[in-house]
């Protein structure tokens, strides 16, 4: 906690009541923070401005968040009873907690991620007399993290698909990633890259000038675009900065590609125009010379062949005409970036349609020939297809999502009983441990009902264990509806099914045992290829204890069992509840 929070404690301690000082109430209140305070009954007695204004309107002498509108998770997305928040634990322990992060559910849908504090409130005898606890509304952080871990993914698929060389470096040069492209170009394998120097086997002088453009970015703050000739390749090099919240260049993204056959071909056609159209009508990638309205006036054999097109019909149509329509604001806008000169040629990955109505997944460069006047004269595209390339990655999407889904099925059948869908024995025990250890320390009650069919054997006998697997899938469904929402059952052995109900007395175990009991007694279960139906009864063990250790459960187990052998004894079709023991153990 800040000085200041712990300045108001302080007042707030020296007080002989709780919030008896209008200072004390003036300096909460305005507080960016929100703040709660709870009497030793964990009833709120206060809430700060911010406080209401984050969980609505806290009224006091609310104690169960769920009596204010909205439900508490932890980050795992499970419930918090409200006796596990730091508020009402500091009031028990009287410890201090710090920076719990909070789920909030509210009632009409609203979403909040909170991150509180809480410590006690003491009187002059340092008795604990109350509870304070503060409040930051975390959501943005949160959102951001995820949408930052989500670009992370998106931005490591498109380093590697991207066809120029691709460098992420610190401000030394040191290399931090690269992509395929890297590799080829310099004969590294892309995963060993890390650690290599951008200036090792550079010619000195264009290490030199690297170095100044690496000086003047840092200090400009802003991208910069060079070319180079390296080994007799012009390698075009765009180099972004990569700025942290102090507003310092902490690492450089670093673009290369070699533009030599591209330079080749400008000089070419400012040589001979016939020369330009030869490499031009014969290059592997698709090209186009595109007017500024966006009309084609010259396109070669690649682009005629990816679209379909024939070259006449190119010339009646603009690229609206063949772009997929979710794609064309994307070229538009980039297109009007172009000609009014705002950047000078752009790359994107867009969907053409060809003529027989398939798609093709295209990488488009585009940039722009300016006349004598330097003004925008014509586009010329360079397009290349991907389609095989995208397809990859979708059919590796769908790979991994039919892999979760295969190991989210597997995982649940190795908790699930095959026949009739309820937990498994062990299962149910992982769960029962887990329920009990969330009920330790509580005045609750746990209770376990331990159910076995009836002379289920003379059914197998007499009927076939297919009726018996029907009998047991019908019993057990009936068991699921008896079930309240916090309640579980499992399928203990053979006919036998275990019952958890949290929060629950053996009286009302009792109860809810025999209305089970009942409906089981009235359940008709049609025998297969027959008009006639089957009735069934079942024996009913009821155990009920307070959870005050690890071994209440077991013994729960165990209790059950024993009433139900005693109901068994007794003449079946009954419930018989455990009282050989304590209430508490």
């Amino acid at each position: 906690m800040t000085k200041i929070y712990q300045n108001i404690i302080d007042l707030i301690n020296s007080s002989n009541n709780i919030l008896n000082s209008k200072l004390v109430q003036i300096l909460v209140d305005v507080l960016p923070t929100g703040v709660v305070i709870a009497n030793t009954e964990g009833k709120i007695i206060y809430a700060n401005h911010e406080a209401c204004s984050i969980f609505r309107d806290i009224k006091p002498g609310t104690k169960d968040p769920s009596e204010m509108g909205y439900t508490l998770l932890n980050m795992k997305g499970e419930e918090i009873p409200f006796e596990q928040l730091p508020l009402y634990r500091t009031l028990i322990d009287g410890t201090i907690y710090r920076n719990e992060e909070i789920f909030v559910k509210f009632s009409n849908g609203k979403e909040r991620f909170i991150s509180v504090s809480s410590c006690p409130l003491l009187d002059d005898n340092h008795y604990i007399v109350g509870a304070l606890a503060g409040f930051y509304d975390i959501t943005l952080s949160k959102v951001n993290e995820q949408k930052y871990i989500e670009n992370e993914q998106t931005v490591k698929s498109l380093i590697n698909g991207i066809t120029e060389i691709m460098t992420l470096m610190d401000i030394e040069g040191k290399v931090l990633t690269a992509n395929h492209a890297f590799a080829v170009k310099f004969g590294k394998n892309a995963n060993a890259a890390a650690g290599y120097h951008i200036f090792d086997g550079m010619p000195p002088e264009i290490a030199s000038n690297w170095r100044d453009k690496i000086c003047a970015l840092i200090k400009g703050k802003m991208p910069i675009n060079f070319e180079d000739v390296w080994n007799g390749s012009i390698l075009q090099h765009r180099l972004f900065p990569v700025i942290n919240s102090q507003n310092k260049v902490t690492k450089i993204a670093a673009f290369s590609q070699d533009i030599t056959e591209s330079k080749r071909i400008q000089e070419a056609f400012r040589e001979s125009e016939e020369r330009f159209r030869s490499v031009f009508e014969n290059a592997a990638s698709g090209m186009a010379l595109i007017s500024l309205d966006g009309h084609y006036f010259m396109v070669n054999n690649s682009l005629i062949h990816m679209v379909g097109y024939t070259a006449e019909e190119f010339g009646n149509m603009t690229y609206h005409d063949f772009t997929h329509p979710d794609d064309i604001k994307l070229s538009d806008d980039n297109v009007r970036q172009l000609v009014n000169g705002e950047i000078k040629n752009f790359q994107i990955e867009k969907r053409y349609i060809h003529k027989k109505g398939n798609i093709v997944w295209v990488l488009l460069n585009v940039s722009v020939v300016k006349d004598s006047l330097g003004k925008p004269f014509y586009g010329i595209a360079q397009i290349q297809d991907i389609t095989l390339s995208k397809e990859a990655q979708e059919e590796l999407r769908q790979a991994k999502l039919d892999a979760d889904q295969a190991r989210a099925q597997a995982e649940k059948l190795a908790q699930t009983d095959y026949l009739t869908g309820l937990y498994n024995r062990g299962a149910f025990m992982n769960r029962l441990f887990e329920e009990s250890s969330r009920m330790l320390k509580t005045d609750a009650c746990m209770s376990v009902i331990m159910v076995d069919i009836d002379h289920f054997k003379r059914i197998n006998d007499t009927h076939g264990h297919r009726m018996g697997d029907i009998v047991l899938q019908q019993f057990s469904t009936a068991l699921k509806k008896g079930c309240r929402a916090d309640d579980f059952v499992g399928r203990y052995g053979g006919e036998e099914f275990i019952l958890c109900l949290p929060k629950t007395t053996m009286e009302q175990a009792y109860i809810i045992a025999e209305r089970i009991r009942r409906t089981m007694e009235n359940l008709a279960i049609p025998l297969p290829e027959s008009d006639f139906y089957m009735y069934v009864t079942a024996s009913f063990g009821v155990a009920s204890v307070k959870i005050i250790n690890e071994r209440c459960a077991e013994r729960l187990i165990d209790y059950s069992d024993r009433a139900l052998y005693q109901a068994k004894q007794n003449g079946r079709n009954r419930v018989e509840a455990y009282s050989g023991f304590s209430a508490s153990l």
